[in-house]
């Protein structure tokens, strides 16, 4: 599988929101928080607007947006080559705030792994076929050469 885009987080990874198999990119990782938060600070809108003056709009949606990024992390720790109970360290104060983030931060277990293929293999493959500079300016000064 590619690395995701942001465009298609909803389409392609919460819609798997009941696989907990597998493994997630980096980017399928970020682009779904980041998509988590321009969801709900747009669920916030009701309540500075005075309509929902009880902020359950945003309850609501902390809870949908939490069943649907579980999942996604969890495929991410595999990418990393760990556990999905791994999930737990971010009960342990102060250590898994920090150290969680961090694991995500780094590039998933290069290749096939005990949890899938690698994510991003397709896009390396497609780097590798991919002339790089270098040739391109040797094929250019050959061709000005003659």
């Amino acid at each position: 599988a590619l690395s995701m885009k942001f465009t298609e987080i909803p389409g392609k990874s919460w819609l798997r929101w009941t696989h907990w198999s597998g493994r997630a990119s980096r980017s399928e990782y970020w682009y779904s928080l980041l998509w988590v938060i321009l969801v709900l600070t747009v669920g916030c809108v009701p309540y500075f607007l005075g309509i929902d003056e009880e902020f359950l709009t945003v309850d609501i949606l902390t809870v949908v947006m939490g069943v649907l990024m579980i999942p996604v992390i969890i495929r991410r720790l595999h990418d990393l080559n760990r556990r999905g109970w791994w999930i737990f360290i971010i009960f342990i104060p102060i250590v898994g705030q920090f150290l969680l983030p961090l694991y995500f931060i780094k590039r998933g277990t290069v290749g096939p792994n005990k949890y899938g293929d690698d994510p991003t293999s397709d896009i390396e493959t497609k780097q590798q076929d991919a002339p790089d500079e270098s040739s391109r300016r040797s094929r250019y000064s050959r061709r000005r050469e003659d």
